[in-house]
């Protein structure tokens, strides 16, 4: 049979049947670590119907031009964020091509905030939601009941403390980006290039 994406799948409190519902506030409270993903079991990804393939046909027929709107956007993302105290920048591989499907920092021992209290100031405060790609995946509650347990990727364990996922796609404004640049300047103690004011 088909399995459910893990973060849609719930087992309800009389058996083990799945069910397709949102994760449960009561399970898993979200509250300032909204970002933190928690899912019961894991498994295969059967979600794309044959409609939803005919679309995604159509779709990549745009990929080249939202790959470019996102290379344009990174791109002046890292010209606006660069000299932020805090926080390093993207790093883009020069025989390589950086689309951006995420704009991912990395927060610094010097920044002010830990990761979690920056999200949850840009979010609450300047309403940004910034996410967290991807966790270590052996430390989610199905491999933990297998055994695996912190310490077992210590690298990976260490970055997740501090890397943070800005949002960026292709229809980002101008003047959302600048919004977005000068807030997370704002709480890193400094300014974007480029601030008016």
């Amino acid at each position: 049979g088909r399995t459910p994406h893990p973060a849609t799948i719930n087992r309800t409190e009389q058996g083990d049947e799945e069910q397709y519902l949102p994760i449960g506030e009561e399970k898993y409270p979200m509250g300032e670590e909204y970002w933190r993903l928690q899912f019961d079991d894991f498994g295969y990804n059967f979600r794309m119907t044959d409609a939803q393939g005919a679309v995604g046909i159509e779709q990549l027929k745009k990929l080249d031009a939202h790959n470019a709107k996102r290379i344009e956007l990174g791109e002046e993302l890292t010209r606006k964020l660069e000299g932020v105290p805090g926080i390093k920048l993207p790093w883009v591989d020069p025989k390589g091509k950086h689309v951006y499907h995420f704009y991912v920092i990395q927060l610094t021992e010097e920044h002010p905030m830990n990761k979690a209290e920056f999200m949850w100031t840009l979010y609450t405060h300047k309403g940004i939601k910034a996410w967290n790609h991807y966790m270590p995946i052996h430390l989610s509650e199905p491999y933990r009941r297998q055994g695996h347990t912190e310490g077992e990727c210590p690298v990976a364990e260490k970055l997740h403390e501090y890397y943070v996922s800005l949002p960026i796609h292709p229809r980002l404004t101008e003047e959302a980006l600048e919004y977005l640049a000068a807030c997370v300047a704002e709480l890193s103690g400094g300014r974007p290039k480029g601030a008016r004011g």
